[in-house]
């Protein structure tokens, strides 16, 4: 039988059944009992017990490190005083040295202006007298 040229045609579509999981009981035991070999777990207790001395010495160290002693942080506010004067001191220096450094340019550019001086006249000659 030919369809009506006008009718939709319905395809039938297979539904897909899920899958079905095997029922087990979740009390129940295992037919066989999960075996460790020796080297094995030797090696799991080694990491376990290394991980755990690990954690515990950071935790102690960061317990331990929490705070300075009063004579620890006096020694750093002395080194730190100490460190402040000496940093006073080569600011004051290089202050000092950039006066030195100006007046020696300002010098120089007086002796280079006079041998200018010298050249130009010596370039030119001896000039007419006036009188």
């Amino acid at each position: 039988m030919r369809p009506h040229p006008f009718r939709l045609q319905l395809k039938r579509r297979s539904v897909r059944q899920p899958r079905r999981v095997p029922k087990t009981n979740v009390l129940q035991p295992l037919e066989t009992p999960p075996t460790m070999t020796a080297p094995v777990f030797l090696l799991a207790l080694t990491i376990v017990a290394t991980t755990i001395i690990l954690v515990a010495k950071t935790i102690a160290g960061a317990i331990g490190g929490r705070g300075a002693s009063r004579s620890e942080l006096a020694q750093i506010k002395q080194r730190l005083e100490q460190h402040a004067a000496a940093l006073e001191d080569a600011q004051t220096a290089l202050t000092n040295q950039s006066t030195h450094l100006a007046e020696l340019q300002e010098r120089l550019d007086f002796a280079e202006r006079l041998l200018a001086q010298a050249r130009d006249r010596s370039a030119l000659g001896a000039g007419e007298k006036r009188d």
